[in-house]
């Protein structure tokens, strides 16, 4: 699962004072909130701690929200970094749940699912 971040409300390029160079033009032109939330970060001396700061509230998510719904459904599930894995009976239900979770932080996951048989 990769999450690209909704851009429905970006930041103007005017609140950014310091804009990096090293981004590929690629990661600019598709994730153009991410690089203004890095170019904020940046300029403010707090993007040390920036990708600790994502895999927290990655994992937070995961175990927490989603996880914590699969339980009380019965789901047996396992997780893999941003992955979770379940029985194939259940991956319609983990998809719905995996799915809400994240639109209502408004983030839109891309999901790829594999049948790991």
């Amino acid at each position: 699962m990769y999450g690209v971040l909704d851009t429905c409300s970006p930041v103007s390029s005017t609140d950014v004072r310091e804009k990096p160079k090293s981004f590929n033009p690629t990661i600019k032109a598709n994730h153009k909130m991410i690089i203004t939330v890095m170019s904020i970060m940046k300029f403010n001396k707090r993007c040390n701690n920036l990708a600790i700061q994502l895999q927290k509230s990655e994992a937070n998510i995961i175990i927490h929200r989603i996880g914590t719904q699969l339980m009380e459904l019965g789901i047996y599930f396992l997780t893999v970094h941003d992955s979770i894995i379940c029985r194939k009976s259940d991956a319609d239900k983990v998809v719905k749940i995996f799915t809400k979770e994240f639109k209502q932080i408004k983030l839109n996951p891309t999901l790829n699912i594999k049948d790991l048989n």
